[in-house]
């Protein structure tokens, strides 16, 4: 038997909006790309921010410690990290091409994303604006506890989260 399903973590468009969703939360700040990669991951499966280590009061006391997982047999939260790049990449690189998102970089390694100013388009915005009100609780959480982690270091995000290498970061 063949099952076709959705998953909107898969979809580059998608992926586009909740992209739009964490950097509207945050419109001043310019965010590291793996940052907003981490971000990404946990807005589309908001059950995996239990796994989190070392920030379980933050995650209780933001409510988010009894969402249950989605329909279905899911993967671990690195096989569905690593498969989501490809599609973040695209999304991120649809943005810049549309002038949605501009890109600053110090160094190769510290690239960083930020909302070029008036840009998101007019007929999105209120959709915008309902998805994120919907999503209050989760963006509220990943945009003032992870946001404010450190990338890099044993207490870093990436550390914290094991979504991404980590032991050879320089700290």
């Amino acid at each position: 038997m063949i099952q076709i399903t959705y998953q909107p973590a898969y979809d580059p468009y998608h992926t586009a909006f909740r992209v739009l969703m964490l950097l509207a939360r945050n419109e001043e700040k310019s965010i590291r790309l793996q940052t907003l990669k981490i971000l990404d991951f946990y807005l589309a499966f908001p059950n995996f921010i239990q796994e989190i280590n070392g920030i379980k009061t933050q995650i209780k006391k933001h409510n988010l410690d009894t969402i249950s997982p989605p329909y279905g047999h899911l993967p671990s939260s690195k096989i569905i990290f690593d498969q989501m790049n490809v599609f973040q990449e695209a999304a991120v690189q649809t943005l810049h091409l549309r002038g949605i998102l501009e890109f600053t970089s110090e160094t190769l390694a510290h690239e960083k994303v930020k909302l070029t100013k008036n840009k998101i388009p007019e007929n999105l915005l209120p959709a915008l604006t309902r998805r994120n009100d919907e999503k209050s609780n989760i963006l509220t959480f990943l945009s003032n506890v992870l946001m404010e982690l450190p990338l890099e270091g044993a207490k870093g995000l990436k550390s914290k989260t094991s979504l991404m290498e980590h032991r050879y970061d320089y700290q």
